[in-house]
């Protein structure tokens, strides 16, 4: 993605990612190298299991790349997981 953020960054997609990659040095690297309008494009898809296994880091990370300007989903969330959520 990095090596030609052109061809990737001009529409709005989606990246499965898990937190401890999100907290990474090699993250930090991959963020330095784009725009902010180049981050708006990115949704970070996150498992539900992230959450509750870190949810401080969780809480921690969801912050700071929506500060950034990246986008963050939930992922993997079926219609009682929703509820208990809630």
């Amino acid at each position: 993605l990095s090596a030609n953020p052109a061809q990737h960054f001009g529409q709005p997609f989606s990246l499965n990612i898990n937190v401890e990659t999100l907290l990474s040095d090699d993250f930090a690297a991959f963020d330095a190298g784009l725009t902010p309008a180049m981050k708006v494009a990115v949704v970070f898809e996150i498992h539900a299991v992230d959450l509750f296994a870190d949810t401080p880091g969780f809480l921690y990370a969801t912050q700071q790349v929506q500060k950034s300007g990246y986008r963050v989903c939930l992922d993997g969330l079926t219609d009682t997981g929703f509820l208990q959520m809630d």
